[in-house]
C-alpha cells in the first residue's frame, strides 16, 4: 500500500486531476480482483498466461441473477515463430445433459441427490459462484504467449450473452441445436413408446420398441444431408424440401442415437452390463415411457430462447 501511495503521488505530479482519475479507477479494479470483461453476466478475478509453466488460467464470478448452464471461452496463442497472438480457438463447455441426466435419475434415486461425480461441466454456475479454467499449453510449437476470455453464456432462463465475434455466434448455434436435437430425439421415442402402448393386442410390446428403436438407429447410421446458407443449396428428405432446421422434414430426418436403445435394453445399466428386459413387458413400457417424459420436461427447461443475457 506504501508502494501504491508513493506512486500515485508521483503521478498526480507528472499528470493532471483527469488522468489521474482513470488510473486511479484502473487500481482499484486491480485492487478488488476485477479485470473488465467483454461480455455482460461475469466478472473476471483473475486472468493470465505463466511463460515459466505455460499455464493459461482464468477465474470468473457469476455476476448475474440467473444460472449459467452453458459457456463457451476463446483461447488466443502466440507461439515462437509468430509476432501475434493467433485466431480464437473455441471451448464450448454445456452443462445441461449432465442437469437433465441427475433431474431424471433423482425421480428412481433421490437419495443420490448430491453424490454424481463432478466434473467440467456437470453443473451449472450459481449467482456469485466463482469458476476456474485452466488449460497446459506444453508442445510443440512453444507457446509463448496466449489469452482466455469468455465469449458467451447461457443462462438457466434460456437467455444468452455473448461477445460479436463469429466463433461465439457459431458456438451458440451449436449449443442451441444440440439441445434442441436432445429434446426432438425424446419426444420421438416417447411417441414410439405410446403408439406401441396404445396398441391392447401387443402382448411383447418391449420387443416391438427394440425393433423401432433398432429402425431408428440403423437411419442415423446412414449419410446426412445438412443444411448451409449457400445460395441455392437445397435439402431434401425422402422427397421434401427441408425449409429450416424448424420444419417437420427436419424433424423426421432426426436421428434416434444408439444410447436410447442401450438404456431401454439395459432398465439398470448403471449396475448391469447384460440386458435385463423384465418379464411384465408393458409395465416396464410404461415406466420407460414416464422416463421419457421426464427427459422431455427437463430438456424443454433447458431449451434457449433470446440473445440478450441475464447478466444484461
Amino acid at each position: 500500500m506504501k508502494h501504491l501511495v508513493s506512486l500515485l503521488s508521483e503521478l498526480r505530479k507528472r499528470y493532471n486531476r483527469g488522468a489521474l482519475s482513470v488510473v486511479i479507477l484502473l487500481f482499484a479494479m486491480i485492487a478488488h480482483g476485477q479485470i473488465a470483461s467483454n461480455i455482460n453476466g461475469i466478472k473476471i478475478k483473475e486472468s493470465g498466461f505463466d511463460p515459466q509453466t505455460r499455464k493459461l488460467k482464468l477465474v470468473f464470478i457469476n455476476d448475474s441473477p440467473a444460472d449459467v448452464t452453458a459457456w463457451v471461452s476463446c483461447i488466443r496463442k502466440q507461439t515462437e515463430s509468430s509476432p501475434d497472438l493467433g485466431p480464437c480457438q473455441i471451448r464450448p463447455v454445456d452443462a445441461s445433459h449432465s442437469i437433465a441426466e441427475h433431474y431424471v435419475d433423482e425421480r428412481d434415486r433421490p437419495w443420490m441427490a448430491g453424490l454424481w461425480a463432478t466434473h467440467e461441466g456437470s453443473d451449472v454456475i450459481r449467482p456469485g459462484q466463482e469458476h476456474i479454467l485452466e488449460e497446459s499449453e506444453i508442445g510443440i510449437p512453444v507457446v509463448v504467449d496466449a489469452r482466455m476470455e469468455i465469449v458467451a453464456l447461457v443462462f438457466a432462463d434460456g437467455t444468452v450473452s455473448r461477445a460479436n465475434i463469429p466463433e461465439a455466434a457459431e458456438a451458440l448455434r451449436n449449443i442451441v441445436r444440440g439441445r434442441r436435437d436432445q429434446l426432438i430425439m425424446h419426444q420421438r421415442v416417447a411417441e414410439i413408446a405410446a403408439k406401441i402402448l396404445d396398441d391392447p393386442a401387443d402382448g411383447h410390446p418391449a420387443d416391438t420398441m427394440i425393433a423401432e428403436l433398432n429402425k431408428g438407429t440403423h437411419r442415423s447410421h446412414m449419410p446426412q444431408p445438412h443444411l448451409d446458407n449457400r445460395e441455392g443449396s437445397r435439402l431434401y428428405h425422402e422427397g421434401k424440401l427441408v425449409e429450416s432446421e424448424d420444419s417437420p422434414e427436419w424433424r423426421e430426418m432426426m436421428e434416434i442415437h444408439d444410447t436410447a436403445l442401450y438404456d431401454f435394453k439395459h432398465p439398470h445399466h448403471r449396475e448391469l452390463k447384460e440386458e435385463a428386459i423384465p418379464a411384465n413387458q408393458r409395465e416396464y413400457l410404461k415406466a420407460y415411457l414416464a422416463d421419457q417424459q421426464a427427459w422431455i420436461a427437463a430438456w424443454n427447461k433447458y431449451q434457449i430462447g433470446n440473445s440478450t443475457g441475464a447478466g444484461q
